[in-house]
Order: structure tokens, then sequence, then C-alpha cells
């Protein structure tokens, strides 16, 4: 046995530590490793969902902000359609608003609907002349967008609606209520200048503002930075207004609060019935007084309309509060940036290379220590830097780097993917191959609708229908003959149904369709309408033609507690369409109504 000395006891201490700085060494390479491989999922925007999601907490949590006491919303709301009927409102009442507004001196009428079909001349010169006499009177058009062209850095434009010319030309503005969601659907940007033919075609709510800050949105310079890239507003030093956007010319919807917590709110029925009130000298419902100086941005809200979308705040929001939003964010100045990519890649690398530094030569647990607090400043760096000054820096990748880096060092040659998963906020409601709502989101508007009916009163039917033979077709003809004649029923249904109805794909073949405020005549005319436009259709696929009938059961709201009961009525009366002869309507059978008292004495 070889005794050792103190020579060989040097060596192999010295054997040790080079060893162990040769291990440190590639524990610090992997860490770094790790944060270039984040770096270029960052770059190619792999997670986008999940940091979008994020951000929407952030956002969710941060504090209020500071709303302008000039803008208020003019809902028309389920109230106000069921006092003045469906939609589209005869546009009297719209002249009637304006003329209200106009009479208490409202800074500006913005309308978030778009005035593009002929009504009646009656009813159109009457909104014409009110456009004409108030002047302040701002209107929409719609921009629809295909995508954005990269190499022309602009949008490529499908088709542009804009209101009739008789409107137009008294109008004081115009602007596109033109929304692109993000990935996931949500609403959290919006176009504020999109350029076509040549020319500018500024957001609505943007127009406005300008506007009352003297501005006009079509003049503007695009001002490039290392820090961000903006909108220049403005042909003098002393009024230059810089709005951040992106690439897209996209702003960051700064929003204030959830709907109906941020804006002032009225009524659109209480504030013409106000008005007329005081004409006829009665007392008003809304003191209307409060409206001067007002920008008053009036849009549909009622539950069910198309225009009910998800925002970084809440998964149904009105699309006419965008406007609003978007006002408040120009007339305070303030809003929300996105942080440069560079610097958010400069984050990623430098947490990357500190997390390495401090655990490549300490225990596991320690380790995992340094991790925790890393990952803990960094969530109250971000969310501090989004609540302070407004700017959205990256978070999900950056706590990659510091996870995976961790992880890379800890188990030395191996990278364990285990990132937190956000639970995404995002509400299906269309389904993919008819476009129609999915059934999921229908039963929560019906389960709204049956509330709303129970507690205030009102009228509420459903249509539930299924192709004829619709086995046979798919055999005969091929799954294709059958995807596209379910797209073409799916555009019947909504050509013939109600500007109210919300139709929807059950399942399969089969359709459901709630018409509220129908009684049951009203719905078997609508299915009737259905039903006979199907069977006179052409279902015309190149150049083979198919026949296709439908049949229908409908069934009116009589108090059932649940919505599965109403839909079974429906059902049913579908199932006696069909096992009768099929392509046609059939009604269920109202409930008996119970017997009194007095006449169970008298038998």
């Amino acid at each position: 046995m070889k005794i050792l000395n103190i020579s060989d006891l040097k060596k192999l201490i010295a054997d040790r530590h080079n060893r162990r700085g040769y291990y440190d060494s590639i524990k610090m390479i992997l860490s770094i490793s790790v944060g270039i491989i984040v770096l270029f999922l960052f770059l190619y925007d792999t997670l986008e969902r999940f940091e979008l999601t994020t951000f929407d907490y952030r956002m969710r949590i941060r504090s209020s902000r500071d709303t302008s006491d000039k803008i208020v919303l003019i809902d028309m709301g389920e109230d106000s359609i069921k006092s003045i009927g469906r939609w589209p409102w005869p546009r009297e009442w719209h002249a009637t608003m304006i003329m209200a507004l106009s009479q208490y001196n409202t800074a500006a009428v913005v309308f978030d609907v778009i005035f593009s079909e002929e009504s009646n001349d009656l009813s159109d010169g009457a909104l014409e002349e009110a456009m004409k006499t108030a002047g302040n009177v701002y209107i929409p058009y719609a921009i629809e967008l295909d995508k954005f062209n990269k190499e022309k850095k602009r949008w490529d434009v499908g088709n542009l609606i804009v209101p009739l010319r008789r409107f137009s030309r008294w109008a004081k503005g115009q602007g596109h209520i033109t929304i692109v969601p993000d990935i996931d659907g949500t609403i959290r940007k919006s176009p504020l200048v999109i350029d076509y033919n040549g020319k500018a075609y500024p957001q609505l709510g943007f127009r406005v503002a300008c506007n009352l800050m003297g501005l006009n949105p079509e003049d503007y310079t695009i001002i490039r930075t290392p820090f961000s890239r903006y909108l220049k507003i403005g042909t003098h030093r002393a009024e230059y207004i810089y709005v951040p956007v992106d690439d897209k010319n996209q702003m960051i919807v700064n929003w204030a609060g959830k709907w109906g917590e941020a804006f002032k709110h009225y009524s659109y029925v209480d504030i013409i019935t106000s008005f007329q009130s005081i004409r006829s000298g009665g007392k008003p419902l809304v003191d209307l007084a409060e409206l001067e100086g007002k920008i008053c941005i009036i849009g549909l809200t009622a539950a069910g309309l198309y225009d009910i979308k998800p925002n970084t705040l809440q998964p149904t929001y009105p699309a006419v509060g965008t406007n609003a939003n978007i006002m408040n964010s120009v007339l305070n100045g303030d809003f929300v940036k996105k942080a440069p990519r560079w610097i958010d890649s400069i984050i990623i690398l430098f947490l990357a290379i500190i997390l390495s530094i401090n655990i490549s030569k300490v225990r596991h647990v320690r380790g995992l220590s340094i991790m925790a607090l890393m990952v803990a400043a960094y969530t109250l760096i971000s969310f501090a830097v989004l609540e302070f000054f407004n700017v959205w820096i990256s978070f999900i990748y950056p706590l990659m780097a510091v996870t995976f880096s961790f992880l890379s060092v800890t188990f030395y040659n191996q990278v364990v993917i285990s990132i937190e998963r956000a639970k995404l906020f995002t509400l299906a409601t269309k389904d993919g191959l008819t476009g129609l709502f999915v059934i999921r989101h229908f039963s929560l508007l019906l389960e709204a609708e049956m509330s709303r009916v129970k507690a205030r009163g009102g009228r509420l039917s459903i249509v539930m229908s299924d192709i004829d033979h619709f086995k046979k077709i798919n055999d005969t003809h091929g799954h294709q003959a059958g995807d596209f004649i379910l797209k073409e029923v799916a555009s019947i249904f909504m050509s013939c149904c109600r500007q109210l109805d919300i139709p929807s794909r059950y399942g399969g073949e089969e359709f459901i369709m709630m018409l509220p405020g129908a009684d049951v005549n009203d719905a078997a005319m609508v299915a009737e309408r259905v039903r006979s436009k199907v069977e006179k259709h052409a279902f015309k696929m190149g150049d083979k033609v198919y026949k296709a009938n439908i049949s229908l059961g409908v069934a009116t709201y009589e108090g059932e507690e649940i919505k599965d009961d109403l839909i079974k009525k429906a059902d049913n009366a579908l199932y006696e369409a069909k096992d009768t002869g099929r392509n046609k309507v059939c009604i269920a059978e109202p409930k008996p109504k119970e017997e009194t008292t007095d006449s169970k004495e008298k038998k």
C-alpha cells in the first residue's frame, strides 16, 4: 500500500479543482446555451399565445387608469331594443338622438354604426338634416383587411364599406372601426391608420380625439427611435403628439377598465325619452345637461350581437368601447408601449448569464432558492414596469431562460422542459366549417336570454333543424359535397333570420337558432322561410348541382328551469317533422296549464 506524501495530496487536490472548474464551465455553457435557445424561440414568436396571456394578467392586476370625464357611452342595449324594437331601428331615432345631444351642446356625437344602406327617403332625410344642423357628428366606415403585406409594409385591403354619400358629406369626420384580433381572438391592438390607394384612413376614435385637439390624423409622420416606433401628428412643434405603434401602425389599446366601470354610460332609449319628456314639459329620466361638452359615443351593446368581443380585461366586451379607450389614451397621452425586441433579447441573455454565475458553484437547494428569487423579482419588475411606465416587457421568455438554465445546470446534460402554463381566456365562439356560433357559446347566450325573459318578461323561441338524409348525401356524393351543403345551409340560416336571431351549429348536420322576442308563430315563420329557401336552393359545387331538404322543430319558452328542457321540446318537434314526412316545420306542443283549486273542486 502506497502512503501518500504531501506532494501527492497537493496533486489530488489540484486535479479535483481542475475537474470542478471543468464541470462548472460546462454548467455555465449549458446555461448560456439555453439562454440562446430561448432567444431564438423569442425571435420567432414561438410562444406568442402564452406571452399574450401573461400580458392580459398584468393588465387586469394593474391599477385603474385615469379616464377623461368628457367621454360618455350611449348604449344601444337590451332595454333600448326591447323598447324600440329589433335592429336596425328607423333612422328617425338617430335623428332625434342627434337633435337632443346638439341641443345640449355636446362636443361630438360619434356613431359606431355604419349607415351604408338606404332605408327610406323620409328616414334618411331626417338623419341627414339632423347631421347637417348639428355639424359635430362623426360616422364610421369599415375596412376589410386580408393580411399584412410585409414586403410592401401595409395591409392588403379586400373591401371598403362606406356610409351613404348623403350622410358622409355632412359628417364632421369619418374613421374606420376595423379591429384586428390577435392569434387567440382577443382584442389588444387597433390599426390607427390604414394606408389604401394612396390615402390614409384613421381609426374613428383616433380621428375624433385628434380633431378635438385641433389635429388632422391623416397628416402623420413615422418616427423611429431605438426604443419605439411612433406616429407623429401635427404640423407645429408645440402641438405634436406621439402615439406608439408597431410596424403595422397598430396601437396597443390601453383599456381603462372593465365594461361599465371606466366611463359614464347612458341608455339610448332613456336619453330619447328624457328629451321628449322635456319638450312636453315633463320630468326627464336623465339630466341631459350632464352631456354638455361631452364626447358621446353611440353603439350597440346588446348581448349576442356580432360586435361583442373578448379583450384583455374580460371575455365579452362591446366593440364600441374600443373607440372610447383609444380616445381616452390620446386625450390623456396615456399609452402602453411594447419594449423593443433588442431590449427583450438583452434581458433574456442577461438573466441566463446571471443565473449561471450564481448557481454553477452551489448546491441544488441553494440554486433552487436563487432561481426562485430571480423569478419572483423579475415577475414583480414586469408588473411594476407596466404599472408605472406603461411598458410591456417580455415575461414568458426571460422566465424560461432562468428556469431552463437552472434545470440544465441541475441535470447537467439534460434540458427539462417545464414551463408554467397560463390559463387562456379565449372563448371559441365560431364553428370552423359553417361560421356559425358553436353550441357552447350558444348555450351561454340561451341561458342568459332565458334568465332575462324570466326576470323581465318577454318572448323567446328556438328552432332546431336537421338536414334530411344527410348521411346518404355523404355516402353518395362524398364528404366534400356534404361539407359544402352544410356551409350553404348555414348561409341560408344567416340570410333568413332576423338581425337579433342567433343561429348556431348544434353538431353534425343539426342547427339550432335562438329568436329573442319571438313567439312561436314568429319563429315558425322564420323556420318556414329557411325550409323553403333550402328546398329551392341549387347547391352548386363546381359543375355539379345538388338538392337538399331540411326538417325543423319550433319551441317557445314557457318558464322552463334549464335550457336543456327548452332544447328538448324543440328536438321533439324536430323528430315529429322527420317522422311525419320530413321537409317540414313542426311546432312543439305547449305545456298543459296547471289546474286551479276551483276547477279541481268542480270536478
